[in-house]
């Protein structure tokens, strides 16, 4: 009986310390270099980036799965007068793409860029006027007030910039955008075709996408444009966004004061998946569901899908931008890093499985983050992270394997089974004592 009892403690024994990788079972695969399936796209990418010469706005703008743009609005407004000449190629020296500013038609046709329907928020040296019935010359006379929203009070010599004299001046630093009355769209086309800039202008309008696509059909030569839209009805912003792109559009700019609007539900999002960007604004809370124009929010908004945001610190979002892109080469770095020099170490499924999946999820992710649209600079890093440490953790408990202690991760249901395990080596271990004193006590007897 001693002998048949030392049997059955061992065979628990052993139970419980093979319970571990047992639990693990899953079906066994050949050794394979997982990045193959995954190198193609990013091959072809790589490609493109070698061609790629300087940086160019209207291309960026142009790829729904382009870099993140960064859009001043209404220039460097904290250092010079919103809308001015000097605030424009601030934001420009300071890493906008684009500076959005907005346009006004003067009494004699001409355009010059305010906010304003009249002279009296930014504007000092004359009446507080209406622009339409102000002339080229007599808006000369006025100079431009720098300061914070209602509070323009520090005068400046700056003078109102003419739109004509803005666009020569921009060529070559970035991209215009003009937002604009939707009924002078055709002479406003006219002007910034005449100074051969149709191609680093783009026209922002919050028109019907319908009217936006019968304007573009009828042009000889198509402008960038993008279209506006607020709401927070997912059927009628889906409508909006597959007619804008049809229409000619190249990217949207959505809005709700809602911070759980449907703009920011992956539903929506997808509708831009390989046609166009998703813009957002993030200058005003009724604009983007009180989201704060900083890195936090900047993270968010780009994770969900958004490519170009309006904000109102240049500087900041262009440094988080340069940021995003390196973030984006380390990930890339570190998966040819593995597809190319390292390869899936022989061993039993059931052993490593955990470690397996985790570096198979990380593979997919990365491969995801770097073939498609762009994500935000958190994405990236996570990315990364997730995958050197899920290729870490392999070759780490291989070389224990190897060497003859097997590195497992401590897992619910693998605790579970020791416990049980151990549970019944010691319910034997009772079971056989007390039958043993109860022989003890037959044979007193």
């Amino acid at each position: 009986m001693n002998k048949f009892h030392k049997l059955i403690c061992i065979i628990l024994c052993l139970a419980a310390v093979f319970a571990l990788p047992l639990t693990a079972l899953a079906d066994e695969e050949e050794t394979t270099n997982y990045f193959d399936y995954y190198g193609s796209d990013l091959d072809k990418e790589d490609e493109r980036e070698k061609d790629k010469n300087a940086f160019d706005a209207a291309s960026e703008f142009s790829d729904p799965n382009g870099r993140l743009l960064v859009v001043s609005n209404k220039g460097d407004w904290r250092n010079f007068p919103e809308n001015s000449l000097e605030a424009v190629l601030s934001a420009f020296e300071k890493g906008a793409d684009i500076v959005k500013v907005n346009v006004k038609q003067l009494k004699d046709g001409s355009f010059v860029l305010m906010a304003d329907d009249t002279t009296g928020r930014t504007c000092y040296g004359g009446d507080d006027k209406p622009l339409k019935e102000l002339t080229a010359e007599e808006i000369k006379k006025y100079r431009l007030l720098s300061g914070v929203g209602e509070k323009m009070s520090r005068q400046t010599n700056f003078e109102v910039p003419f739109l004509y004299d803005v666009l020569g001046a921009v060529q070559g630093k970035g991209m215009l955008m003009l937002d604009f009355d939707w009924a002078l769209r055709d002479v406003l086309y006219n002007v910034v075709k005449d100074r051969d800039m149709l191609g680093d202008v783009i026209f922002y309008t919050e028109a019907k996408a319908k009217d936006i696509g019968e304007w573009a059909s009828g042009l000889e030569v198509k402008p960038h444009i993008m279209s506006g839209y607020k709401s927070n009805i997912v059927f009628m912003i889906g409508s909006y966004i597959k007619k804008s792109f049809e229409g000619g559009a190249e990217a949207v700019r959505l809005a709700t004061k809602n911070p759980y609007g449907v703009i920011f539900d992956n539903f929506t999002m997808k509708k831009f998946e390989s046609v166009g960007r998703a813009a957002i604004d993030l200058t005003d809370p009724n604009l983007c569901g009180s989201r704060e124009d900083t890195e936090k929010w900047w993270n968010d908004v780009v994770s969900r899908g958004y490519s170009i945001i309006i904000t109102d610190y240049p500087e900041e979002l262009s440094e988080y931008a340069k940021e995003t892109e390196y973030a984006k080469t380390q990930l890339r770095e570190a998966y040819k890093r593995y597809k190319e020099q390292w390869v899936l170490p022989e061993f039993k499924s059931y052993t490593f499985g955990d470690y397996k999946r985790a570096y198979l999820w990380a593979v997919s992710d990365a491969e995801e983050y770097l073939s498609g649209r762009v994500r935000s600079k958190y994405d990236y890093l996570t990315a990364r992270a997730a995958l050197e440490r899920a290729a870490v953790n392999i070759e780490k408990n291989f070389t224990a394997l190897q060497e003859g202690v097997a590195g497992l991760t401590i897992t619910p249901p693998r605790i579970l089974v020791a416990a049980l395990s151990i549970i019944a080596v010691v319910s034997v271990q009772i079971y056989f004592h007390k039958k043993k004193k109860t022989e003890e006590k037959s044979v007193k007897c």
